[in-house]
């Protein structure tokens, strides 16, 4: 296994859902939600009502972790 530093963020949509997710990169991963935000459809759906700037990005912590 190859060890890894992640940073773990939570988005908060204005109804108060949140969603919990990983990455090496966190500008890459926003443009990323930002743009195309394929990988969770009840995120993208949210993002697609809320629209992408009203919805709360946090930074939560940096771990190290397995691959």
């Amino acid at each position: 296994m190859i060890m890894g530093e992640y940073l773990v963020y939570v988005h908060t949509v204005p109804n108060g859902k949140k969603y919990v997710g990983k990455t090496k990169r966190l500008d890459k991963r926003f443009g990323l939600y930002e743009r195309y935000c394929k990988g969770n459809k009840y995120l993208s759906a949210a993002i697609e009502e809320f629209g992408f700037d009203n919805v709360d990005v946090r930074l939560l912590r940096e771990v190290k972790c397995c691959d």
